[in-house]
């Protein structure tokens, strides 16, 4: 049995973010960064019970959901920010990981949103789901 790399995670979230911000996110400028065979980190991933669409679409998630709530950036850029070619795709996949729209997502929790629209547990629930993989 492999031997887990508990830092792999964690280090593939980072340098994703970076690719992200770059606007060169790929499976093949990832193991470019990483300097390994893009079969050995399949294999990785595997041993952590992941996949690299599983990992990415995580990063996304989290910079959509940080931009959503803390930025008044239009939905069309943040869109872009993550990879997503155009807001149609971007919508489709946050409404699969949050059960909402970009915009009521936004409405619901972001920093300025009234206590009373942020409480209950289908909205703790809608803010913190993660991505299915």
């Amino acid at each position: 049995m492999a031997r887990l790399d508990r830092q792999l995670v964690p280090r593939l979230y980072r340098s994703l973010r970076l690719l992200l911000i770059e606007g060169t996110v790929s499976g093949d400028a990832l193991v470019r960064q990483l300097a390994v065979h893009r079969r050995t980190l399949n294999r990785r991933l595997q041993d952590q019970g992941t996949t690299f669409k599983a990992l990415l679409d995580d990063v996304r998630y989290d910079i959509a959901r940080q931009l959503l709530r803390d930025t008044q950036m239009p939905i069309l850029e943040i869109s872009g920010a993550i990879g997503y070619a155009d807001g149609s795709c971007f919508t489709r996949a946050f409404r699969g990981w949050s059960g909402l729209a970009p915009a009521a997502w936004r409405a619901r929790f972001s920093r300025g949103a009234p206590a009373s629209v942020a409480s209950g547990a289908s909205a703790a629930r809608a803010g913190e789901a993660r991505p299915r993989g």
